[in-house]
């Protein structure tokens, strides 16, 4: 498996570098020949032969790779690469680049682990029908243009096994009991003010919870692999010496299991996920929640009650957002809020029986280490026209109702793979959208004019009204360049057709859209017609250690690429 985990790791590496620097004059591919081939400022070469090429750059690579003509295994071409990668965005800092590598390696070995542990059981997955948190633990590979993308910085070897998705371990809350005074609670204002103590109640019980809230003290529920790092935190420390807050972590009714994100949990017996602050590093940064991230979960709350939220509901039946309508952490007697006790809370439909048959996209956009597809189960690969009735009814789904809210609705919805739940019918088509993570969602600034007297958290300063610029930077990479994209490069390896043929269906859906008629075209246009797309520059960001989540502008680690959705335009 070491050698599949290096093939999978060079694979996401080198397609995040292409997609940032596709038109250096030191790289050179060929589509006919089936090779890319990279120089460096030594004018040494590394030719790497491709499996697949894609348009779209979700590439595939062989075995043979050469430097300078000399046969070289995989290690030292992907040792070479990231060399050169330093050349080639001017890093030289030896800290970052020392740090930049270990995670490479430790990414790669993360996936060589899940691979070897898991073994013939990930294929037994991917031969049947999957339930909501099967298909949040089969996303062995993780983001495919990232060159770092299972790393995971502090987790020592048994919080990797008890707490990584892959292995569905399941694991008790814990808890703290504090005084109702360093306690900071928010929540929607139709919202169950009681949500924690429901919690707790099918945790621990309701005569226990009982007990532990007599004397004004409240509870927090607290993720057990953070507990030590929130009793770290200086003013925790204080408000335990003072006897107002302390902690407990024991088996409990109710078990949990972490879905994809790691800091999200999840449990098929509570209406309710919490997702954590976590003092993990994983990709790009520290997983501590914001507090203006959290407010945003109740913002969208607030709009989906509006009359325009309800009118968008009813619009799109079949898509649904999970909300976050409320949150607490701790916070110490000056008002300061603990941001690494952050717990927000997230509405959960997967429950009796409802979980089944559930897939989260970029789940369904992997195969399986001998190369089996989720939609195998449905459908022969020589059936060619399932694919593209598939991606048809995919579009219909998910590209369209998400494209309207911002274009008829003025919502911005993160709308990348990992956000992205499906419900698939005995066909394996796509019936339902489960949107998940609001604490992404941004407004354009008419939507900010439609939505703000209806909700206190938002405001014109706090990061997320967008101009239309920035909102179609943003919210078009998640949704078609990271979610649609990958898609297409998915269908088209499992299918063996052109990427082309699903780039014409999407370029269809797009302008049927805008002929029903739209207040904001912006997005749509720019998908249509600009030469270029804005993409996430996510290898330069690893490299040179750049938070996304604390830039003052976000845009800044945004590239641009060539728009093969306008080139689609001739064949519609």
């Amino acid at each position: 498996m070491r050698e599949k985990s290096l093939l999978y790791t060079f694979e996401a590496l080198v397609n995040s570098l292409l997609r940032e620097f596709i038109e250096l004059e030191t790289i050179k591919t060929s589509s006919e020949d089936n090779f890319i081939e990279f120089t460096n400022k030594k004018m040494e070469t590394l030719r790497v032969e491709l499996a697949i090429y894609s348009i779209l750059g979700k590439h595939q690579y062989n075995l043979n790779h050469k430097i300078d003509n000399k046969p070289v295994e995989i290690e030292k071409s992907l040792e070479w690469i990231i060399n050169y990668s330093c050349e080639v965005m001017n890093q030289s800092d030896m800290e970052q680049i020392t740090s930049f590598k270990d995670r490479v390696h430790q990414s790669q070995t993360n996936i060589q682990t899940f691979l070897e542990d898991l073994g013939e059981g990930i294929e037994s997955d991917y031969k049947k029908t999957l339930n909501f948190i099967e298909a949040e633990s089969l996303l062995i590979l993780g983001h495919s243009f990232h060159p770092y993308p299972k790393a995971r910085d502090g987790f020592n070897k048994e919080d990797f096994k008890n707490y990584s998705p892959e292995y569905r371990q399941s694991f008790s809350l814990a808890w703290a009991i504090a005084d109702q005074d360093v306690v900071l609670e928010k929540h929607e204002k139709d919202f169950d003010s009681t949500w924690i103590n429901a919690i707790a109640i099918e945790c621990l019980g309701a005569a226990e919870v009982e007990k532990l809230t007599k004397n004004n003290k409240k509870l927090v529920p607290i993720h057990p692999w953070q507990l030590s790092h929130i009793r770290n935190n200086h003013f925790v420390r204080d408000l335990e010496s003072k006897n107002k807050i302390s902690f407990f972590h024991k088996e409990s009714k109710i078990k949990w299991i972490s879905t994809s994100s790691i800091r999200s949990i999840y449990s098929k017996d509570c209406k309710y996920m919490l997702k954590f602050s976590m003092s993990l590093r994983l990709t790009n940064s520290i997983r501590h929640l914001q507090q203006v991230e959290v407010d945003r979960g109740i913002q969208v709350s607030d709009v989906f009650k509006t009359d325009e939220g309800i009118r968008l509901q009813e619009k799109w039946k079949k898509f649904k957002v999970l909300h976050e309508p409320a949150y607490a952490a701790l916070k110490n007697e000056k008002g300061e809020t603990a941001i690494d006790s952050i717990v927000s809370c997230r509405m959960n439909p997967f429950i009796k029986g409802e979980e089944e048959s559930t897939v989260l996209l970029a789940t369904l956009n992997q195969t399986s280490p001998k190369g089996r597809s989720i939609l195998d189960n449905y459908t022969q690969r020589e059936d060619s026209s399932y694919f593209v009735d598939w991606f048809t009814e995919f579009t219909k789904v998910v590209i369209t109702p998400l494209l309207d809210s911002q274009a008829n609705f003025g919502i911005f919805l993160g709308a990348h793979q990992q956000n992205i739940i499906l419900k698939l019918n005995n066909n394996g088509f796509p019936t339902n959208l489960f949107f998940r993570d609001c604490q992404g969602t941004g407004y354009s600034e008419e939507g900010f004019k439609q939505y703000s007297p209806y909700s206190k958290e938002m405001a014109l300063d706090n990061g997320n009204i967008l101009t239309p610029e920035l909102g179609q930077k943003i919210f078009c990479y998640y949704l078609i360049i990271n979610t649609a994209f990958d898609t297409i490069s998915h269908l088209s390896k499992i299918s063996g057709q052109n990427e082309t043929i699903f780039l014409h269906i999407l370029n269809k859906s797009i302008r049927a859209l805008k002929e029903n008629g739209v207040k904001d075209s912006s997005c749509i246009d720019y998908l249509l017609n600009e030469q270029y797309l804005w993409v996430k520059g996510n290898y330069k960001c690893c490299l040179k250690e750049i938070n996304e989540n604390t830039m003052t502008s976000p845009a800044d680690i945004y590239i641009p690429i060539n728009n093969p959705i306008k080139g689609a335009a001739s064949n519609v």
